[in-house]
């Protein structure tokens, strides 16, 4: 059982103290509060250390699926369970430090989805393998590259269809829309009622 704990990408536990700082904003995190690491290959010997980060933090800079991916999520306590799968079920979406709750929630910007122009045409689509015109419109999955988990999320880009036509293999979820999309709002009016268009949010009936 402690090794498949051990090979998993993510790990999740109270900080034991208050001396370790996050990875992503410098901080101290608090002792005992619930802090969350990406694992990462050590240099020094054969095994994996974990970089933490705050909670709010972590999901800036990691993608989990589920909480399968999480070593020590069965010992959180209950309501920590239920933030950690809302989390990944938000597509790492969290409230940070205003925490907007209600009516906000459908518009949430999505941490591990993004579009924006191509700055040039060097980037190749993950879904056709051809290159990505310079200035067309680019769609991007954030994932972390198993290899070299301690980059955090790095983009994966795709032309905008086939985005779409890969849109639940890509986990981007019915609920979901355009107008969610990191860097949407830097986008021409047009592009961004196209964008609408191709990628709605479904409604679910239930």
């Amino acid at each position: 059982m402690a090794e498949s704990q051990e090979d998993k990408l993510y790990k999740a536990e109270y900080a034991k103290s208050g001396r370790a700082s996050c990875k992503k904003c410098k901080e101290n995190i608090a002792k005992d509060s619930l802090r969350m690491a990406i694992m990462v290959q050590s240099p020094m010997f054969d095994g994996k250390v974990p970089h933490w980060h705050h909670f709010s933090c972590f999901w800036l800079r990691a993608a989990a699926q589920s909480t399968a991916d999480i070593a020590g999520y069965s010992d959180l306590r209950w309501d920590d369970q239920e933030k950690v799968k809302k989390a990944i079920e938000s597509g790492g979406a969290v409230g940070g430090k205003g925490d907007q709750k209600g009516g906000a929630k459908g518009e949430k910007t999505l941490n591990d989805f993004a579009v924006e122009y191509a700055k040039s045409n060097r980037s190749t689509c993950k879904g056709c393998d051809l290159k990505i015109e310079k200035d067309q419109i680019r769609v991007s999955k954030k994932t972390v590259d198993p290899e070299k988990p301690q980059l955090g999320l790095i983009d994966r880009w795709y032309h905008t269809a086939c985005f779409v036509s890969n849109r639940e293999e890509l986990a981007f979820k019915p609920e979901y829309s355009a107008a969610q999309l990191k860097g949407f709002n830097a986008l021409r009016a047009e592009d961004k009622e196209e964008l609408k268009k191709r990628l709605p949010a479904v409604k679910t009936e239930g």
